[in-house]
This record gives structure tokens, C-alpha cells and sequence, in this order.
């Protein structure tokens, strides 16, 4: 009987578990809290990568949109919202009720390519599409003028910016040239208002600290926004036509 006994009670206190004591349930959230705080950035660095590479995407098909409008057009540039006169002699005509979008409707057919996938906005600009990005009107569709440049007449195309990220907020498509940019709110404007007082004309790097661009020879490439600003004897120097 005693040995038995004896060894149901051995058997008995092997089955036993044993419970985790409060410090190693601490330990073990402190260890999860951790590893949550180390790879939550990195998924979302992921994320914003992969939205990059889609906004990419999008500014290429815009970029071949407007080089294929060039051959139509004697090899001229698209115009934008800025222009309010006769231009290139293209349908719609030149003037600022209608936007980028709708000069390369008949190459793109995609009012969606203009949606950068950071972004949520896709304004309606008497009767236009404004989206996500912004065009260079200033030097390649000056304002007023009877016509846009020719490509001839840009000097370095793979060195000069045709379009990039714009303020989400914007209601034009159009961006200004950095001189004269400040930092407001995380975009780069031409006002320093933190109201944002300019409605428009905004780089935005919503894309890790830089923005996407397209340049006037067709590639498209992801820049830090001060690759954007060029030296203080010439701000605009990858904006003009030198």
C-alpha cells in the first residue's frame, strides 16, 4: 500500500503544470512591445515604398501621355489651368478652365493615373481633373501666352522637371518654381503663411521626406526635396529651360 500510495503521489506531481509568475508575463509584453515597436515602422516603410512605386507608375504613363501630345502638337508642351489664351491650337482649347489631364485624356484615357496612391484627392476643376501632381506651367506653359515651349527649346530634358507631387489641397495642377520657397506645414510653398494663404503652386514630399518626379526628356524619378532647389545664384536651375 505505501509504495502504492507513494508512487501515486509521485505520478500526481509530475502532471502538474507550472503557471507563469507575473514577472515572466511582464517580461514577455515587454519583449512583444518591443519587437511591435521595431518592425511597425519597417511595415510601414513597406507600405509607403510600395505606394511610391505606384505613384511612380502613374507619373510615367503621365510623362509618355505628354510626350506622345507632342508629336501631335509640332512638338510642343501640354498646358495646364494657368493658360488663358490660344494654345498649340489644341482640343480643348488653351485656357484656364481646363487642366493637364484633360490636354492627355486621349493618350492616357485614366482620370485615375492622376491619384497618387498617398494621396485621397481627385479635384474637380471647372470641368478638369486636378490631382495629385503639379506641372511646371511656369517655364513650359508660361501664362498668357499664345503657345507652350517646344522641346527644342529645353536645353537639358532628363535635367529640367515637367511635373511632381503636389499639396493634396491644391485646386490647380500647376507648381511654382522654388524661388522663394519656405517650409509650411510640411510642403515647400511660396508663401509663409501657416494658413497656407497660396491655395496652390505647393511641392509636397509626401513620399519619404522627397517626391516623385517626372522629367521633360520622359524618366521619372524619386528626389529629395532639395534636389529640387538649386543653389542660391539659381534657384530655379531644374525648372528653366538652360
Amino acid at each position: 500500500m505505501f509504495i502504492v500510495k507513494s508512487g501515486w503521489k509521485k505520478c500526481d506531481y509530475q502532471s502538474r503544470r507550472r503557471a507563469f509568475t507575473l514577472i515572466e508575463l511582464l517580461v514577455v509584453i515587454a519583449i512583444i512591445a518591443i519587437l511591435a515597436a521595431i518592425l511597425f515602422p519597417v511595415f510601414a516603410r513597406a507600405r509607403e515604398n510600395a505606394r511610391r512605386a505606384s505613384c511612380l507608375s502613374n507619373l510615367k504613363q503621365i510623362a509618355l501621355g505628354a510626350m506622345m501630345y507632342t508629336q501631335d502638337y509640332d512638338e510642343r508642351m501640354p498646358a495646364s489651368s494657368a493658360n488663358n489664351g490660344p494654345t498649340n491650337g489644341q482640343t480643348p482649347p488653351g485656357d484656364n478652365n481646363n487642366t493637364l489631364s484633360n490636354y492627355l485624356q486621349p493618350y492616357i484615357k485614366s482620370t485615375q493615373v492622376f491619384v497618387c496612391p498617398s494621396s485621397s484627392n481627385l479635384i474637380s476643376y471647372s470641368g478638369g481633373v486636378v490631382g495629385s501632381y503639379g506641372y511646371n506651367y511656369y517655364y513650359l506653359a508660361p501664362y498668357g501666352n499664345s503657345a507652350t515651349v517646344s522641346l527644342a527649346a529645353i536645353q537639358t530634358p532628363a535635367e529640367t522637371v515637367m511635373i511632381t507631387d503636389k499639396d493634396d489641397t491644391s485646386s490647380r495642377d500647376l507648381i511654382y518654381p522654388p524661388s522663394g520657397w519656405v517650409v509650411n506645414g510640411g510642403s515647400w510653398q511660396t508663401s509663409a503663411t501657416t494658413s497656407k494663404g497660396y491655395q496652390y503652386g505647393n511641392v509636397d514630399p509626401k513620399h519619404l521626406e522627397g517626391t516623385n518626379v517626372a522629367w521633360c526628356d520622359g524618366h521619372v524619378k524619386w528626389e529629395k526635396i532639395s534636389a529640387l532647389n538649386g543653389p542660391s545664384s539659381n534657384r530655379n536651375q531644374v525648372w528653366d529651360l538652360n
